[in-house]
């Protein structure tokens, strides 16, 4: 009776242990360009509202344009992510660039961490954003452009993004342990 019920127990262990796993959950996203011109030169990032522990896996589907003025417009691989444990709606962030700044990402000041940057490799390099990401540090997740001139800015980006949950120890240690306890009973 007793090796019942811990089978019974270790069963169930391992189910919540697997619904843990596998939770999902799916965030759209609306990211609309400042058009505020004391933010030249830098990057502004919006707050998902999505807050993440490390470990949490990040998939990222996007797409939409925003015209920057002039001739050019950015798709929506032009982006670059944060994680920061500051609430605000909105940060604006130097940047860093590569390659005359087709590639960039915002420089992350103190307790905050670049999540991915945006893969570019030219004004004309139009593709949407497919990106997966593991959490690097806890906070928010911030998605945003830089520009140098925001004031003529105009359109958007629609973002999915999923989040998986990576499991907490305790939940990894139950699962182990619980599934070690089946296996001795079984060999009994």
């Amino acid at each position: 009776m007793n090796a019942r019920r811990l089978i019974l127990a270790a069963l169930l262990c391992l189910l919540s242990a697997a619904d843990r796993l596998s939770a999902d959950a799916i965030f759209d996203f609306t990211y609309i360009s400042t058009r505020n011109a004391a933010y030249n030169n830098k990057a502004h990032l919006m707050n998902t509202g999505i807050q993440v522990q490390p470990g949490d896996l990040l998939r990222f589907s996007g797409t939409g344009t925003i015209h920057v003025g002039g001739p050019y417009y950015i798709w929506s691989n032009f982006v670059m992510g944060l994680i920061s444990p500051l609430p605000n709606t909105e940060l604006m962030r130097n940047y860093q660039g590569v390659n005359t700044n087709y590639t960039a990402a915002a420089i992350p000041l103190a307790g905050e961490s670049v999540l991915f940057l945006q893969q570019r490799t030219s004004l004309d390099d139009h593709r949407d954003l497919l990106h997966s990401v593991v959490v690097p540090s806890a906070g928010f997740v911030y998605l945003g452009i830089f520009d140098n001139f925001f004031a003529d800015n105009t359109g958007q980006f629609q973002f999915q993004i999923t989040r998986t949950i990576a499991p907490e120890p305790a939940t990894a240690l139950l699962l182990l342990v619980s599934g070690l306890a089946l296996i001795r009973r079984r060999t009994k």
